[in-house]
């Protein structure tokens, strides 16, 4: 299996949009069910979100799933497979 490049923005917003909330890494991760870890690396990029994730994380910080969704920046490689 060939490394696949994460963009590096995939959640950069994902940190605004947490820290706007009043939310730390710790309070988010628990308000969504998932660890701390797994939270930060989708935050550095170094994760990519599913579906499920996308809407844990949406109903947590109380927004919808498109203003999730939004921010992530779609890859030239990724229209190309559609």
């Amino acid at each position: 299996m060939s490394k696949r490049s994460l963009p590096t923005s995939t959640w950069k917003e994902l940190r605004v949009i947490r820290e706007k909330d009043g939310h730390s890494l710790t309070s988010l991760a628990k308000a969504a069910s998932m660890s701390l870890g797994y939270l930060s690396d989708l935050e550095n990029g170094r994760r990519e979100p599913n579906a499920t994730v996308t809407k844990k994380l949406a109903i947590a910080l109380n927004v919808p799933v498109s203003v999730l969704e939004k921010h992530r920046r779609i890859e030239p490689s990724e229209v190309a497979s559609r």
